[in-house]
């Protein structure tokens, strides 16, 4: 089985290296391209100066384009390299435990607005939490590596997470971002799409927490994965979760929207609440993958759309979070 995952570790190395060439290859391309067109039959070519700098700006973001593409390739496979070393060491993983946060709070918890209230940790518990992982070699995953352990298509460290937050609050970026980057960990945060477009246009209500806009988004994305929490769902519909009370065709429209926004295709329930029309209806619009409030933890044998993940609260102990990353 080493072997195996020691040749895979390898083949990603090479594909590493035709990555860079790629690069470079793109590089030359584009000087040889500007070359030509500020050669002397274009600087004194008045008539088509004009056109000539269109061609030029539109080669720069082509060439931006293309380097972000590549960094993402990249990026990909240094964090599957990590996956295989860490198997190597560690085995595989049976079970793995999907971690819901939602906002963070810097200050004693006991004498701020949000005591008592069951979905505010403090960053400092946060800290404590992350650097555990870290200091026991934890592998973060991705969803979409998430995905794949449950399509029996890949193998998941041992020592595997899932870490996800919801709503999208700003605390999110100001305190977890750095936390997380500082460990090389990943996680997702499920924001609720109407809600970035108000923070992005500066519409947001002010009786609402501060939330990610799309600037945010954009920054943060080499830690974070950002998925739906539906367009504008998060709410009730008489004294039930919207998702459970709608039609299908309501929901897909919501749904589908933030699907097309973001590029996503996983989402989480706001409230956890979910029914088989709701099922229907993420199917419908391509989404690969539901996730509940419901506790428990995912193995080959979940339910896609069904996904369960643990809550982090207040009253987490060290102790507790502990037993319940521990290796199943």
């Amino acid at each position: 089985m080493k072997g195996s995952f020691s040749t895979a570790i390898i083949m990603n190395k090479n594909k590493c290296i035709h990555i860079f060439k790629r690069f470079f290859v793109g590089i030359l391309v584009f000087l040889i391209f500007f070359s030509a067109l500020i050669g002397p039959e274009a600087v004194y070519a008045k008539e088509n100066s004009e056109s000539n700098y269109a061609e030029i700006l539109q080669g720069i973001e082509g060439l931006i384009e293309r380097v972000r593409a590549l960094e993402k390739d990249n990026l990909k496979l240094k964090q599957d390299n990590v996956r295989l070393m860490k198997i190597i060491e560690q085995g595989i993983a049976k079970q793995v435990p999907v971690l819901l946060y939602h906002h963070l709070y810097d200050g004693d918890l006991k004498t701020s607005p949000y005591n008592g209230n069951g979905v505010v940790i403090s960053v400092d518990s946060f800290k404590e939490q992350m650097k555990y992982l870290k200091d026991n070699g934890y592998y973060t995953a991705t969803l979409e590596e998430l995905e794949r352990f449950i399509a029996k298509e890949i193998d998941l460290p041992k020592k595997t997470v899932v870490i996800t937050f919801d709503d999208g609050y700003y605390s999110n970026i100001e305190y977890a971002y750095p936390i997380l980057k500082k460990h090389g960990q990943r996680a997702t945060i499920f924001v609720i799409g109407k809600n970035v477009e108000d923070v992005t246009n500066g519409t947001l209500s002010p009786t609402k927490l501060k939330g990610v806009g799309y600037e945010d988004i954009k920054n943060t994305s080499d830690v974070f994965e950002f998925h739906s929490h539906t367009y504008n769902l998060h709410n009730y519909t008489g004294d039930e979760p919207s998702l459970t009370v709608l039609s299908k065709e309501d929901i897909v429209e919501d749904i589908s929207k933030i699907r097309e926004d973001l590029g996503t295709d996983y989402l989480a329930y706001p409230f956890g609440g979910y029914n088989d029309t709701t099922i229907e209806a993420l199917i419908e619009a391509g989404y690969k993958l539901g996730f509940t409030v419901k506790e428990g933890y995912v193995s080959p044998n979940t339910e896609k759309y069904e996904i369960p993940r643990i809550s982090i609260w207040p009253w987490t102990s060290i102790g507790r979070f502990k037993q319940i990353v521990a290796p199943r």
